[in-house]
């Protein structure tokens, strides 16, 4: 139930972007909500996922064997998702919407982004904008390679399922909720930065949510991988 009313939630709030992707230069017109947005999106990475992870495990777990469990369990999951992500990027090569936006604006060419310069080409063009902040501009050179599918996406959403389940089952709903929220919040992060299509980040979406859902006690097992580390807690 959890899985569908996040799907549910994302593809919702994502409609209204399907068919209009200039979106993102509102962030550029409102600069006071710029510090916001670049926070909250920079709390679904891979730096600082593992962080929040620590804090939740310890939070659920009742005993430190509970609290490893959690965390580890998590830790392999979010391995699994980044793996999966970096190989469908690289199958994909999707160009990112900023990308399209410099080529629309005659700002670049797509031979410059064929060549072996096209790193140090599209940093120069970026950082001569005048219209877009300078934050937003670190992100996009930062995050210049192919855009499907979101990985800050994929790891809000297996982040927000794999600990609300848990939180779920202690009856604590609202974590849950504000979990879900917060996943759907960076997925809008993403598009408001411009480094995003609404399906990349549905499909990073669904690349965590299925990852958090999937049950690995059996496998590790099997492989004898410390068996203690999913015992019952």
């Amino acid at each position: 139930m959890f899985v569908i009313l996040s799907l549910i939630v994302l593809c919702l709030s994502l409609s209204s972007y399907l068919f209009d992707f200039s979106w993102f230069t509102l962030v550029s017109e409102n600069g006071s909500c710029g510090f916001m947005l670049n926070l909250l999106t920079s709390t679904a990475s891979i730096y600082v996922l593992p962080i929040f992870a620590i804090v939740f495990s310890f939070f659920y777990g009742k005993s430190w064997q509970a609290r490893v469990n959690t965390l580890v369990k998590f830790i392999f999951l979010l391995a699994l998702t980044i793996v999966t992500i970096l190989a469908l990027k690289k199958a994909v090569n999707e160009e990112r919407p900023f990308i399209h936006y410099l080529l629309e604006n005659n700002l670049i060419q797509q031979k410059v982004l064929q060549s072996e310069e096209r790193q140090v080409k599209l940093s120069q063009v970026i950082a001569s904008l005048t219209s877009i902040p300078d934050w937003q501009k670190q992100h996009w050179v930062n995050e210049s390679r192919s855009s499907f599918p979101s990985g800050h996406a994929s790891f809000a959403f297996l982040f927000a399922l794999f600990f609300g389940q848990l939180f779920l089952k202690r009856g604590n709903k609202l974590i849950a909720m504000v979990l879900l929220t917060w996943a759907v919040a960076i997925a809008y992060t993403r598009l408001l930065l411009g480094v995003h299509w609404p399906q990349d980040v549905i499909a990073g979406a669904i690349v965590g949510l299925f990852f958090a859902k999937l049950d690995f006690k059996g496998i590790l097992f099997k492989l004898n991988i410390s068996p203690l580390l999913f015992s019952k807690k």
